[in-house]
């Protein structure tokens, strides 16, 4: 049960990460106030602070419980999807950077747990 979930979460994550981008490349095109180097920029905030969410994992890991984690980890990981409906370049990245770290953990806890469910 515990490794479905986790695998429902790992698939929806990385499902609507590109969904995201594939919206917010049309925003920022239908909006003449964002530079078109906006999605781009923000791809890659989004991936720097993976790595880095993935370095800090265990150091969050060990303060927080993991129920607790999971919850704030997807409230920061939806944050990309409400900063596109501000359409300002600030908030985009930093919803990309919050959104980069709530998904590394997201998808280390996913993985976490089909591990510890693991009959092997």
């Amino acid at each position: 049960k515990n490794m479905t979930i986790s695998t429902l979460i790992l698939c929806l994550s990385l499902g609507s990460y590109f969904l995201a981008t594939s919206l917010q490349n049309v925003a920022i095109t239908d909006s003449s106030d964002l530079r078109p180097t906006v999605g781009y920029i923000s791809g890659g905030a989004y991936y720097a602070s993976s790595a880095i969410g993935a370095i800090l994992f265990p150091v969050i890991n060990r303060l927080m419980n993991r129920k607790v984690l999971t919850i704030v980890s997807l409230f920061s990981y939806l944050m990309f999807y409400a900063s596109m409906f501000l359409l300002k370049e600030w908030a985009i990245y930093l919803g990309a950077v919050l959104s980069g770290v709530g998904g590394s953990f997201l998808f280390i806890l996913s993985l976490k747990s089909i591990a510890d469910n693991s009959p092997i």
